[in-house]
């Protein structure tokens, strides 16, 4: 294929190249006002990335006056068409010569530029500190494109996506990695507010698939000039694993309308979503390898829970009961989707040898809640089991759980494609392995 043939790359609303970088959103009058005190002048709105992501303001009024309570505030930009934003002031600064006021704080709500969002054909969008799945010209050859219903989605790397990354390793943070674009498959007209669904499903599957917090941001439609600023959940850049294959993804985006599907079930809704927030505080080990472990437990007992008992009605209340404890459940929902539960002796040594020390070698999952136990029930026994056990041995542990929650979470999606195997190390097609993922 020539690449005359080859679709356009999305660009980026966000062209700043360097992490970090502030966003301006607007310049020019602000107001902001409470308790009937007001304060106008030349300012900004802008989005500002650290220490975390968030939307501020600044405003210098000439002449000073005396302070004012401004703690409930709202801001006003008639220009941009803003009105009764809710804000809360952090500082008010006053200089003496020339005489002025500086006022900077917090934007409390979104809010969008230039118009409502209402009646588009496209709306764009970018991704920050997303997975390098694309080459990186004006014209894509390896665009990922997600469908789901009657909305589809496409995502590009930014041209210069290998240099961002670079200097994303060198000093953290967040940078826009990818831009996007959504539409009716129809091609029929939409309001922002249409897109809601698809819009929080795909803030799922882009952190699903990270590995941390990744959603799209700065949503915008270049004809109309509309823009719309928000601050959704996004992690730091770090170095996680992932189960995504990024040289392997062809049969990925299958997961995306299945996630979809999900997210509309009042069964699966609530259980899919705070599996996948805990897998991701769990694999940003956010809590430590301990804490990560307790996470991961109780990811696995209420997905078997709502598998088992909720939809495929395996089990009842009373067999569930019935049954003994966490590993016999998690056991019983492993098996059920064709994930094996054997204790993988080559992948796993240390938590191999710990297991059959401590009496835990049946499975997998028994030496996972056997570990997990040890942590939670801190008797004097437990305490001494606790602190027994190597550091590698819980290191292997929270990556093997991990392994089995991509697993449950991936069959949930009806994925039967290729992943990285976390339990294996080398380069890609080392690490790269097929459904059931592990080893039988």
């Amino acid at each position: 294929m020539k690449n005359s043939d080859l679709p356009v790359a999305n660009e980026p609303l966000v062209h700043a190249p360097r992490p970090n970088e502030e966003v301006t959103a607007f310049a020019g009058t602000l107001s902001v006002e409470a308790k009937g005190r007001k304060i106008e002048g030349e300012g900004r709105l802008f989005f500002r990335w650290l220490p975390s992501p968030c939307l501020r303001f600044e405003i210098a009024q000439p002449g000073a006056f005396s302070d004012i309570d401004l703690t409930e505030a709202t801001l006003e930009a008639p220009a941009a068409g803003i009105a009764a934003l809710p804000a809360g002031v952090l500082s008010i600064s006053q200089k003496a010569n020339p005489a002025d006021t500086s006022v900077a704080g917090v934007i409390l709500d979104e809010f969008s530029l230039r118009g409502d969002g209402t009646e588009m054909t496209t709306v764009a969008f970018d991704v920050p500190n997303f997975h390098r799945i694309a080459h990186g010209s004006r014209r894509s050859t390896s665009r990922l494109t997600l469908e789901a219903g009657d909305w589809l989605v496409d995502i590009d790397a930014t041209a210069d996506v290998d240099q961002r990354l670079q200097a994303l390793c060198s000093v953290g943070g967040f940078v826009v990695t990818h831009a996007g674009l959504l539409r009716r498959t129809s091609g029929e007209s939409f309001s922002f507010a249409d897109t809601s669904t698809v819009r929080s499903a795909l803030s799922t599957w882009l952190s699903f698939s990270r590995g941390l917090w990744c959603s799209p941001i700065f949503w915008h439609s270049k004809p109309y000039g509309w823009t719309h600023y928000s601050c959704p959940r996004l992690s730091r850049w770090r170095a996680v694993q992932s189960w995504f294959p990024l040289l392997y993804c062809d049969r990925v985006p299958s997961t995306f309308p299945r996630m979809v599907e999900i997210l509309a079930d009042p069964i699966w809704k609530d259980p899919f979503e705070l599996a996948i927030y805990w897998y991701v505080h769990a694999n940003e080990c956010a809590g430590g390898v301990e804490g990560s472990l307790v996470l991961i437990q109780t990811a696995f007992e209420m997905l078997a829970w709502t598998y088992l008992v909720k939809e495929k009605r395996i089990l009842t209340k009373g067999t569930w009961q019935r049954l003994k404890g966490a590993v016999a459940r998690i056991e019983q929902l492993l098996t059920k989707m064709g994930i094996p539960t054997d204790l993988p002796v080559k992948e796993c040594p240390e938590l191999r040898a710990w297991a059959k020390s401590a009496g835990h070698d049946r499975s997998g999952p028994d030496a996972l809640v056997g570990i997990r136990n040890a942590f939670v029930h801190s008797d004097t026994k437990n305490l001494k089991k606790a602190l027994a056990v190597p550091t590698a041995a819980k290191r292997e542990a929270w990556q093997l759980a991990l392994l089995y929650l991509e697993s449950i979470i991936l069959t949930l999606l009806d994925y039967d494609g290729s992943i990285y195997s976390r339990i294996r190390s080398g380069y890609p097609s080392e690490v790269k392995v097929e459904r059931p993922w592990l080893p039988v």
